[in-house]
C-alpha cells in the first residue's frame, strides 16, 4: 500500500487542478463578449483537457482583446497541471529498488516513477 503522505499529495494535486478549473470557470460571467462556447454551462461537464481545447479553439472569437492573453495563459496552466494529474491518476503500481512500492507512469514517450519529489513538485 502507498504511504499516507503520498495519498495526501495525490489528493492535493487533484484538488489543485479542480481549484484551477474553477478559477477559470468562475470568472467567465464577468468577461464581456465571450463566445457561447465559453460559458460555465458549456464548459462545466467537460474534462480539463476538453476545456483547454475549447479555450484554445475559441481564442480568435474572444471580442475583448485584453481577455485573450488571460485565456491563453489559463489554457496553458490548465494543460500543464492536468497532464501532471493525469500522469498520476493513470500510473500503475510498481516496485522501485530504491523506494519500494510506488506508482509508475509508462507512455510511448516516457517512463518514470511518481516519487515524493515528483508529487511535491506537481502540487
Amino acid at each position: 500500500m502507498p504511504l499516507q503522505s503520498d495519498l495526501a499529495l495525490i489528493g492535493k494535486l487533484v484538488y489543485c487542478v479542480g481549484y484551477m478549473e474553477w478559477m477559470v470557470l468562475g470568472d467567465l460571467a464577468s468577461i464581456p463578449g465571450l463566445p457561447a462556447a465559453l460559458t460555465v454551462e458549456e464548459l462545466a461537464e467537460l474534462t480539463t483537457g476538453q476545456i483547454v481545447r475549447r479555450i484554445r479553439s475559441s481564442l480568435p472569437s474572444i471580442q475583448e482583446p485584453t481577455a485573450r492573453p488571460w485565456f491563453h495563459r489559463a489554457a496553458e496552466g490548465l494543460d500543464t497541471v492536468s497532464r501532471k494529474r493525469n500522469s498520476t491518476l493513470h500510473a500503475r503500481c510498481a516496485t522501485s529498488p530504491d523506494e519500494g512500492q510506488r506508482l509508475s507512469r509508462w507512455t510511448q514517450s516516457e517512463q518514470f516513477m511518481v516519487t515524493d519529489v515528483w508529487l511535491s513538485e506537481a502540487v
